[in-house]
């Protein structure tokens, strides 16, 4: 057998491999002004490496996450305690509000007014007539008359009636024993040492004191020397008391606080302040207009100021 070899030529076959070539590419990609790229020639897309800063970055990022996570937990697990607490402080509210009732309100209290001779005490002082003028750091020689009804005393809370000096209404009545006669509140205002007595006024005469049996308002007191009758005028003038009882009388609040005297205290009645507070001396008295309960706040400060004092105590006035 003979075999026949066709001879192609190097033109023919280069032909033929370029025709081979289209007929794939038209299949492949129908269009071919737009033939692709081979592959060889695409560029990948340039990859960045991390810096270090953005790598200290993302680690704070992660520090602030976990920071944030442990308060939260912190703060979630103070409210439960606030709310154990809150619950223990309501059981034991409740507990006590069951045991405890709130008391009534009392009615305001009232203290009827004090009648008769008697001063008026304090129930916080006990026997303030044992008060001395050493406790106080002065001695009665040393206290001088102030020319103002203003200053200390002391309460007796169980003092004894004064002797009652009778007021003479006519000639008749009058003791002749007593020489001299002060008048520390007379008629139309009038106050004086008087050596005789007179029931009306007829007609005036030096030394003597005109009186009417109408004037209840009189403060009259007689002496058996002139000496004592002058000391008592002079100091109850000198100490401003006479001026006191120059005030209008006023019987419903009208207080005398007798606060340097031979029984200081608080006396309501005008003669009584005279002869039992003062005993017909000079010392130190304050009027006021107040109620009994406002007089004895007021005698309580002036006790806390130190300006009590008793005097002429011991000096026996009333035998000279």
């Amino acid at each position: 057998m003979t075999e026949i070899k066709k001879v192609v030529s190097h033109e023919q076959h280069t032909a033929r491999l370029k025709a081979i070539e289209e007929a794939l590419g038209s299949s492949i990609n129908p269009n071919p002004a737009k033939a692709l790229t081979p592959p060889s020639v695409l560029t990948p897309a340039p990859t960045r490496p991390l810096t270090p800063s953005l790598d200290n970055d993302l680690s704070a990022v992660f520090a602030a996450a976990v920071s944030l996570k442990n308060k939260n937990e912190v703060f979630y697990r103070a409210h439960e305690e606030a709310e154990v607490s809150h619950s223990n402080f309501n059981e034991l509210f409740s507990a006590f509000s069951q045991e405890y009732q709130t008391p009534s309100l009392m009615s305001t209290p009232t203290r009827a007014r004090v009648k008769g001779n008697t001063p008026l005490t304090s129930p916080n002082l006990l026997a303030p007539i044992m008060w001395t003028p050493a406790i106080l750091g002065t001695s009665s020689t040393q206290l001088s008359p102030v020319k103002s009804a203003l200053a200390p005393a002391t309460i007796n809370t169980s003092p004894e009636k004064p002797e009652e000096t009778t007021i003479p209404t006519s000639p008749s009545t009058l003791s002749p024993r007593n020489v001299t006669w002060v008048v520390y509140l007379g008629v139309n205002e009038i106050d004086g040492i008087y050596y005789s007595w007179v029931e009306s006024e007829p007609k005036k005469h030096d030394g003597a004191f005109y009186t009417s049996s109408g004037n209840k308002s009189k403060i009259v007191k007689g002496f058996k020397s002139h000496e004592c009758a002058k000391i008592s005028y002079n100091e109850t003038k000198e100490s401003g008391v006479l001026a006191l009882l120059k005030n209008r009388e006023d019987k419903q609040m009208e207080k005398f606080l007798v606060l340097q005297g031979v029984q200081p205290g608080i006396y309501t009645k005008r003669f009584e302040f005279m002869s039992t507070g003062l005993g017909w001396r000079g010392g130190i008295v304050e009027r006021h207009l107040v109620d009994d309960v406002m007089a004895v706040e007021i005698f309580e400060q002036r006790k806390d100021e130190g300006k009590i004092a008793i005097i002429h105590a011991d000096d026996h006035f009333l035998n000279l």
